[in-house]
């Protein structure tokens, strides 16, 4: 099923933060896309009530992709991730041809990043007219609130900067590509010796963790020793030692 074949929606696309980070907007049908269910094919028994797939239309040569030489991005600052996701042109709605973009969220300490890394390099050299870019989302939180993310790793589709869907593990990444944005890829390489994503987890010091595991303690050892069990506890404690002090002069 391609982008022509569904036709042109008359609604607009809506959703919602709980929406988007229960990764509702992968399954359900939005408003818009009411107007063209009258042209899929009917769903059969084997399908149950599979809704039909977020599609968006994308440029067919993006200026970020110089010479059909496609690379994964590594974000190395908030401007590059706002000239990344900056819409091209004044299209709107999905089914208008804009600027399509894939976001990979990861961290180098997570086991499940470095499990998906050379497959995410793979995707710019599948979809050639496609930016494919990774965000640490460690040294990037504000977009984590921003766009909904709430595990890693998070593969996200953008059009003219705002997020479509999210990627499950449900099918394969260039499976999830086409089915969202119609593009097929040209080859899908099985391995790449070479990527700026890490093959390993990287193991570092979290010391905002480790500082909110202090404030923890201090506070719950200040609430603790103002609760009655704590003076029952310390009187208890003065008033044995008041007896054992009693027992060795009587001695």
């Amino acid at each position: 099923m391609t982008l022509d074949e569904l036709g042109i929606s008359r609604g607009s696309c809506q959703r919602d933060f709980t929406t988007l980070i229960s990764l509702e907007s992968s399954q359900i049908c939005y408003i818009d896309d009411e107007f063209i269910l009258h042209l899929l094919p009917a769903v059969t028994s084997a399908e149950g009530s599979r809704k039909p797939p977020i599609m968006v239309k994308c440029l067919h040569e993006h200026p970020l992709v110089e010479k059909g030489l496609n690379k994964l991005r590594m974000m190395n600052s908030v401007q590059e991730i706002v000239d990344l996701l900056k819409p091209i042109g004044n299209n709107t709605k999905r089914y208008e041809t804009g600027s399509c973009v894939l976001v990979y969220f990861y961290t180098p300490t997570c086991l499940a990043c470095t499990v998906s890394a050379l497959p995410i390099n793979a995707l710019p050299h599948a979809f050639k007219t496609l930016p494919v870019a990774a965000v640490d989302a460690y040294k990037f939180p504000s977009f984590n609130a921003e766009f909904g993310i709430v595990g890693l790793p998070t593969l996200m589709l953008f059009h003219q900067g705002r997020p479509i869907v999210k990627y499950r593990a449900e099918v394969k990444f260039d499976t999830f590509v086409t089915r969202h944005t119609g593009l097929k890829p040209t080859e899908f390489p099985k391995y790449f010796a070479l990527t700026p994503l890490l093959v390993n987890v990287e193991y570092q010091t979290d010391y905002v963790l480790v500082l909110a595991w202090v404030f923890i303690f201090a506070c719950s050892s200040y609430y603790f020793s103002k609760s009655r069990l704590c003076i029952q506890i310390i009187e208890m404690i003065k008033r044995n030692w008041r007896e054992s002090e009693a027992q060795l002069e009587r001695n």
